[in-house]
């Protein structure tokens, strides 16, 4: 059994925090749906920056927007309507600073930067247990051994 925070002592809602653990299953599992691209660079609204609809805090918040924070139905084609509404989201990442570490694996300014789409499934299920265990995601030791020169 997993001993995650609370939402409250991680300051998220319950949705969010029910989405974060959905999602961390089915990317340690690698179930997915097949026309969900999971890439930390894919960007569904244009732009080549925050990754939505493929990223952490696009998927939480496609889950949270279509009521399926416990499985993963929102993830598939006919709910990317609502990709504004997560784009939106994830670039508010004032609006829920304790999720921002674990949406933006570096933050601003540190270089060398890897590029997003070098982050794997496995490497963000590690950071989202990270973060529902202990507040922070840890992208260090979450990340592969690809990555880890980028995150030093």
């Amino acid at each position: 059994m997993d001993n995650f925070l609370l939402p409250a002592q991680l300051q998220i809602s319950l949705a969010e925090h029910e989405a974060l653990i959905t999602l961390r299953d089915a990317l340690r599992e690698e179930r997915l749906p097949n026309d969900f691209k999971f890439d930390m660079s894919y960007g569904a609204c244009g732009g080549d920056g925050c990754g939505t609809v493929g990223c952490i805090g696009g998927a939480v918040r496609l889950m949270c927007l279509t009521g399926s924070q416990h499985d993963i139905e929102g993830l598939h084609e006919p709910y990317r309507h609502d990709v504004r509404a997560a784009f939106s989201y994830v670039e508010r990442s004032e609006l829920h600073p304790t999720l921002a570490p674990l949406y933006y694996p570096h933050p601003e300014g540190s270089y060398p930067r890897p590029p997003f789409n070098i982050y794997t499934q496995a490497d963000a299920a590690r950071a989202i247990t990270n973060y529902l265990t202990t507040g922070k995601p840890d992208w260090l030791n979450a990340a592969s051994e690809t990555l880890k020169p980028y995150l030093q």
